[in-house]
């Protein structure tokens, strides 16, 4: 052990591993003081500052500023967050609170009846379920704005629809191309340039498998609904402006201008009729729900108004007197029984085809009807917009209106579309926004102070209107007696 210590080879790697963990410690020595202060000491019992230190109140300055300008950066980033947040329509909580109540619900007398306060916007239920009561559908409330982006900001949505799922809204616009917006969130999903002209039309058929659109070329377009293009063709001489699916989807009918309307096979894209005798451009076009019977409605003041046999190309009647001016729209009701049609003379008409008269007149816009859209939940329901900007709500039975809204668009609303579930109503006019609107929640404004409020902000939330206003028939809910639990419980 003595001659392995004091051996010539263990001396030597025991100095140069000294000499090596000095000069190591030298070096961190060196780099430690030419290093940025980063910590302090004391000046406690006259101690001298060494080099590369700072005091406590120099550090606690330092670290200060940092919070500040980190809090700083912070802010400007949820600041550009909160400029690109949406809210969320969430129905899934509404439909499953439906499924929950259905369970033990007899019959309707069972269900729980909403009142005109905030405690009950947690027992809102989809359309579906107050089948009897259309004035829930009403959709009044504001939601958001649509604005286009990626080139088509100064266009026009001419044409929107949602998928059948309701999971995504198709905006079709003047510049030929399709913006794709989430129907939940409403945040922009993507754009799908297809067309070369702009778009004028779009229509799902019955089974809503395929969506057709087309132009001011007359072109249509195939897709299926994960929107893949399938086919195209040009089948009309200038711009279509509707298009209508037979009731087995065999067939379709486009209307448009040289003043005709064309029947074409579905399969093999291939003209079969035209049908001839209006005096104008066909503006609209409508199908029989459920037999070979086609309403047609051009810009003509003479016989704007048609009907048709597609299988043989036949008119059976021009309606006279039922409009003096263009029929913009025309909608067949659920039923198949009825239709109705918004005109330029700021009417809207009822036609029944049994008794072949006008059995209901509708009077409110101040200006022409641009568009007309039946409620998917409630065959009653109608809402309609006019050339000024406003939407209105109507129950067929009554010539009055359900609700308003004064000012939906700055200018005329050129078209809309409901929901699948009929909660959320979107509207595009002319000022080239689309527009969200949404059912109030019980306790949201109703009434005339909602309308002067809507008439200052330029169309936000709007009042339900007087029929639903009835439908709410006592005031907030009262406190029930304490009967144990904790002491101030509410229930």
């Amino acid at each position: 052990h003595t001659q392995c210590i004091h051996s010539p080879v263990a001396s030597h790697y025991s100095a140069e591993g000294l000499t090596a963990r000095m000069a190591y410690r030298q070096q961190q020595q060196q780099r430690q003081d030419t290093r940025a202060p980063t910590h302090y000491t004391g000046h406690h019992h006259g101690e001298q500052r060494s080099r590369g230190h700072i005091s406590y109140d120099e550090a606690l300055s330092k670290r200060r500023e940092n919070i500040v300008s980190s809090a700083q950066q912070e802010r400007v980033g949820r600041t550009a967050r909160e400029k690109q947040k949406r809210e969320f329509v969430n129905h899934y909580s509404s439909i499953i609170r439906d499924l929950e109540s259905r369970i033990a619900q007899r019959s309707f007398r069972d269900r729980v009846s909403l009142q005109p306060h905030r405690a009950y916007a947690s027992l809102i239920t989809p359309p579906q379920a107050l089948q009897d009561l259309p004035a829930n559908a009403v959709t009044t409330k504001y939601h958001t704005r649509l604005v286009p982006r990626y080139g088509i900001e100064s266009t026009e949505a001419t044409c929107l629809s949602f998928n059948p799922d309701g999971k995504r809204l198709i905006l079709g616009h003047t510049t030929g191309d399709i913006a794709l917006w989430f129907a939940c969130s409403f945040n922009f999903e993507t754009l799908v340039n297809e067309h070369e002209k702009g778009m004028t039309s779009q229509s799902w058929s019955n089974n809503k498998r395929w969506l057709v659109t087309a132009d001011e070329a007359g072109v249509v377009i195939y897709r299926q609904n994960s929107m893949n293009h399938v086919a195209e063709k040009k089948v009309h001489d200038g711009a279509i402006n509707d298009i209508t699916f037979s009731p087995n989807d065999t067939k379709f009918a486009v209307g448009g201008a040289k003043a005709s309307v064309k029947i074409l096979d579905f399969a093999q894209i291939r003209e079969e009729q035209v049908l001839r005798g209006h005096g104008a451009d066909v503006l609209a076009c409508a199908w029989h729900p459920a037999h070979s019977l086609l309403v047609s409605s051009a810009r003509d003041n003479q016989q704007p108004l048609k009907l048709w046999d597609p299988r043989t190309g036949e008119c059976l009647r021009t309606l006279l007197d039922v409009h003096y001016d263009a029929v913009h729209d025309v909608k067949w009701h659920a039923s198949g029984n009825m239709f109705v049609t918004a005109s330029q003379d700021q009417m809207l008409k009822l036609f029944d085809i049994r008794a072949m008269k006008v059995v209901e007149t509708y009077r409110a816009h101040e200006r022409g009807v641009m568009c007309a859209e039946f409620h998917p939940i409630h065959p009653n329901l109608l809402a309609t917009g006019g050339m000024q900007g406003d939407v209105r709500f109507w129950d067929i039975k009554s010539n009055e209106p359900l609700a308003q809204i004064g000012v939906a668009h700055k200018n005329a609303v050129l078209a809309m579309a409901w929901h699948p579930l009929g909660h959320v109503l979107v509207t595009s006019g002319r000022d080239k926004v689309a527009k969200v609107w949404t059912r109030n929640k019980p306790g949201d404004e109703r009434g005339a102070e909602a309308e002067a409020s809507v008439s200052a902000r330029g169309g936000a939330d709007m009042a339900y209107g007087m029929r639903s206003q009835r439908t709410y028939g006592r005031g907030p809910p009262q406190k029930r007696p304490h009967r144990g639990g904790m002491r101030g419980s509410r229930y």
